[in-house]
């Protein structure tokens, strides 16, 4: 038998036989102008060229219709008028011949014509139903086309031929396809979940960043110098002073020998600027500079030096300096262990003591020396002042230079800032700080808690950790993609195996880490990051903190009703 394609509503159809072509025929569907094409060919041909239209037509089935008998007379017609229409319309009987036709005849006829077209027409629908769900979704079948049809096709053929004894299994195959196609369009619509494990990737950076405790904070104070110490004096006396106040910053202890020395600049500046004194004032001054000698009973060498210096005079005072700084060496290398052996009950670390009162009281007499000598000589300010930043002043400088963690100059009002410093309270200043003035042509390094300056509060702030993290980079180590696995969906159809296969999303992951790691962040990212980043390019936690951190690559899991094709 022939089979034919129709295009119809700007639709190919088919491939039809020619008994489904009939039907479409009667049924008005088709006209002569229709266009058809016989399978296997490409040439389209109006289908009058195949089929006859009009009264013309022929029965269908002419071996089916009964005949009397030779020498018989006809019957008379006894068709009622609905058999003679559906006769006429299956194209059983023509009009010329369908009164030959016996009503039991003309029954059975109708009934088997109409038991094929009712199979005909659920074989269409079931297999439209079928394919449809697959074809919407995007799936594939595993049998479809003649497969498929071989499938439902004999089915379909029994129930045309014994109806009643196949409604049973034909319902049946009904209602698998109905579930296999409820189940089927659920599992390709259905969603891929994402790869699990992923987290916030802000928590993790924040986690791995390491912020040093002595540049965790903000320090803010003020300092200005006073006018009444400073300012005033050295206007009286003529000597300029420089507009710019620098703050030396040390991330450790200013030691004792430089503090010593920070001080005795701030002495020797007090002295300088000092009026001249009386007589009187002279001798009570000799007097409570002398009674500040540093005595330990314990050491006898104290003694024996406290009555060497109970008779100095006004003009032995630099032998007395001279004695008393020899003492102090001979103590500190008692108390290193390196002196002479120890006499009496005294510990090593008494002498080590005693050694720091005795250097501070020779510049005690040093500071009575210059005082003496500015007494007498009005120029020799210059000189004391000279003197001083010349020796002590210069070695103080020279350390500070080479230790001071930073240099910061004031603000207005005095204003100081120091960022990423170490949690400071106000009575540590002294020991971290020094001030730089400029006078005359000397550079000056003044004690935070000295009389020529006036300091502030001190307020120590914490650095919020995102400034950190904001400057953290990290460069990428490795590329890697997942998914992309086969996913099927299987399914029963009148003991056929039905297939659909989905394909699962695709994920993109980078590994980074920074120069001083020894470990990666595993980050989920999209598509258009992944590819236009190489091994070794650098980012930013700002822009890696927006996707997903995970132990290690992953996929997702089948979407529900889906398995994968292993």
């Amino acid at each position: 038998m022939r089979q034919f394609a129709l295009y119809l509503d700007n639709t190919v159809k088919g491939p039809l036989s020619e008994y489904e072509i009939q039907d479409m025929i009667h049924a008005g569907q088709v006209t002569a102008e229709t266009l058809c094409a016989p399978v296997g060919s490409e040439q389209w041909e109006p289908l009058s060229r195949h089929f006859t239209f009009g009264s013309g037509l022929k029965l269908a089935r002419k071996s089916e219709a009964p005949r009397p008998a030779d020498g018989e007379a006809p019957p008379t017609p006894r068709l009622d008028v609905e058999q003679r229409r559906r006769l006429l319309m299956y194209g059983l009987a023509d009009a010329a011949t369908v009164d030959e036709i016996a009503p039991a005849q003309a029954d059975a006829l109708v009934a088997r014509t109409e038991a094929r077209i009712r199979g005909q027409i659920t074989f269409h629908r079931l297999a439209a139903v079928v394919m449809l769900g697959a074809g919407a979704a995007g799936g594939a079948f595993a049998f479809g086309g003649d497969a498929f049809r071989s499938l439902l096709g004999p089915v379909a053929d029994t129930a045309a031929v014994d109806e009643p004894a196949s409604v049973k299994r034909w319902n049946r195959v009904l209602d698998e396809a109905r579930r296999h196609e409820a189940s089927a369009l659920e599992a390709l619509a259905a969603p891929f979940p994402e790869p699990v494990g992923g987290t916030d990737a802000l928590p993790v950076f924040l986690g791995r960043l390491k912020v040093r405790e002595n540049q965790a904070y903000v320090v803010e104070t003020n300092v200005q110098l006073s006018r009444d110490a400073l300012i005033a004096p050295l206007e009286k006396y003529g000597i300029p002073l420089g507009e710019k106040v620098a703050v030396l910053h040390f991330a450790e202890e200013i030691p004792e020998e430089q503090f010593r020395l920070a001080r005795a600049t701030a002495d020797t500046l007090a002295l300088i600027l000092s009026p001249l004194l009386a007589d009187g004032q002279f001798s009570r001054m000799m007097e409570e500079t002398l009674g500040a000698f540093p005595d330990v009973a314990d050491i006898p060498e104290a003694a024996r030096l406290r009555v060497e210096l109970g008779s100095l005079k006004a003009n032995e005072l630099g032998l007395g300096i001279d004695k008393v700084l020899f003492r102090a060496g001979e103590a500190e290398r008692i108390a290193a262990g390196r002196g002479p052996k120890i006499v009496g009950n005294a510990k090593p670390e008494a002498y080590g003591t005693w050694a720091r009162h005795l250097r501070d009281f020779a510049g005690k007499l040093a500071l009575l020396r210059d005082r003496i000598r500015i007494n007498i000589n009005s120029e020799a300010r210059r000189e004391v002042w000279s003197d001083f930043n010349r020796g002590p002043g210069a070695e103080l400088a020279a350390w500070a230079l080479a230790k001071a963690e930073r240099t910061v100059e004031t603000g207005e009002n005095g204003a100081l800032r120091l960022d990423e410093a170490p949690s400071l309270r106000a009575d540590a200043l002294p020991r971290r700080f020094l001030v730089r003035v400029r006078i005359q042509e000397d550079t000056v390094l003044l004690p935070w808690d000295c009389a020529f300056l006036v300091t502030g509060d001190c307020r120590s702030e914490r650095i919020p950790n995102a400034v950190f993290l904001a400057r953290e980079s990290y460069r990428v180590v490795s590329k890697a993609e997942t998914g992309g696995r086969r996913h099927v969906h299987r399914g029963e159809v009148g003991g056929r195996s039905l297939v659909i296969a989905r394909e699962s999303p695709r994920w993109h992951y980078i590994s980074v880490a920074r120069d001083r790691d020894n470990d990666v962040v595993t980050l989920r990212v999209d598509e258009a990051l992944h590819r236009s980043l190489n091994p070794g390019q650098s980012l930013t936690v700002a822009t890696l903190a927006k996707y997903p951190v995970h132990d290690k690559p992953t996929e997702s899991n089948p979407a529900q009703g889906l398995l994968v094709d292993n």
